[in-house]
């Protein structure tokens, strides 16, 4: 009398998915923040405007954006480190 014994056949284990960038321990900015970089960068194009010899609305828009653009920039890189 002989007993045959078998091996179980292993189930193959799924693949291990990445990690997500967006864990709790990122640091990210509030949403509130890219709202009063922008409200700010407006406000100091319209002040750079002026001082450079008086008001002008799309002088200030221009200017405020591209004040807007480098802060975002700077800003979030520094907060976030990306």
């Amino acid at each position: 009398m002989s007993i045959e014994t078998q091996t179980p056949v292993p189930t193959p284990t799924p693949p291990r998915t990445p990690r997500m960038l967006t864990a709790p321990s990122a640091k990210r900015l509030p949403g509130w923040s890219t709202w009063a970089i922008l409200v700010g960068s407006l406000a100091l194009g319209a002040l750079v405007t002026v001082i450079s010899g008086g008001f002008s609305l799309s002088g200030a828009a221009i200017v405020g954006l591209a004040i807007f653009l480098a802060a975002v920039y700077a800003i979030s890189s520094l907060y976030e480190g990306r």
